[in-house]
């Protein structure tokens, strides 16, 4: 009983980061498209906004596992989720 309440918490705590990560990102986004200085260091943020709206995708993935205790997503979406943590934290 326990151990389900706390998963539940956990598993609320990610979806509430994975949901503040994709509209604060989403936010800077078009907060630094909408202004007309569009210089080098602006296009960097907004691809690193970008990266992190990727990179949050996977938290999908990870509480999904940990609510399951199990892999649902077969071998593809391993490697795809793997892939996605890699590419957008290097």
């Amino acid at each position: 009983m326990e151990h389900t309440f706390l998963l539940g918490i956990f598993v609320t705590i990610i979806g509430l980061v994975f949901l503040g990560t994709i509209i604060l990102n989403l936010l800077a986004i078009v907060y630094i498209l909408s202004t007309q200085d569009k210089t080098t260091i602006a296009m960097l943020v907004v691809n690193l906004a970008i990266a992190d709206i990727i990179h949050a995708m996977g938290i999908i993935f990870f509480s999904s596992n940990l609510f399951t205790r199990s892999w649902i997503f077969g071998e593809f979406g391993c490697k795809f989720s793997l892939a996605i943590d890699v590419l957008c934290t290097v």
